[in-house]
């Protein structure tokens, strides 16, 4: 990876790196300065300067934390599902965002999904009439770039669709 002076990359393995004039590689740093000035993430003491930082009307991003600091209390994330030891409150300032955006040629991880190509819910459970093709929740991400996965796109989305066709064929035939 060439030195870009301050620019977010990813090597061709995957791996993050904020490239640093003079240098091909720069660690994370523990209080997030770094990441800041480089234009990563950025910073705001409060909610409501973290919405205008982000685009967001201010109101909707408050309650769209007090819901997620509901669900926290309550160990419980009723929205997305999300096991409780992985949940935190969003409480204490400051707070940070970074904006995302598809930067490689692929899909990296996704949902998982089994053999029949339906998409599992966090606990293993097939989510009615949504399936996987393609490439995502690939089981070949790692090596993309020797285009590994190809087959799976063709095989995966054959698949996929004839799954969703019979679920939809046996959906509109009438109960006997």
């Amino acid at each position: 990876m060439a030195a870009t002076g301050g620019r977010h990359d990813f090597d061709t393995a995957g791996h993050n790196h904020i490239a640093d004039a003079g240098s091909d590689h720069l660690s994370w740093s523990v209080d997030n300065a770094r990441e800041i000035e480089a234009g990563i993430f950025h910073r705001a003491d409060t909610l409501e300067g973290l919405a205008v930082l982000m685009g967001v009307p201010g109101p909707k991003l408050r309650t769209t934390v007090e819901a997620w600091n509901a669900a926290v209390a309550a160990g419980r994330d009723t929205a997305f599902g999300r096991l409780p030891e992985t949940m935190a409150p969003i409480s204490e300032p400051p707070f940070y965002f970074g904006r995302v955006r598809p930067i490689v040629i692929n899909t990296q991880g996704g949902p998982c999904h089994d053999v029949r190509q339906r998409v599992l819910d966090p606990f293993g459970a097939p989510i009615p009439g949504l399936y996987a093709a393609g490439e995502l929740g690939s089981l070949f991400g790692h090596i993309y770039m020797s285009g590994g996965n190809l087959a799976e796109c063709v095989v995966g989305g054959r698949t996929a669709g004839r799954q969703a066709a019979e679920a939809r064929s046996r959906a509109l035939q009438p109960e006997a």
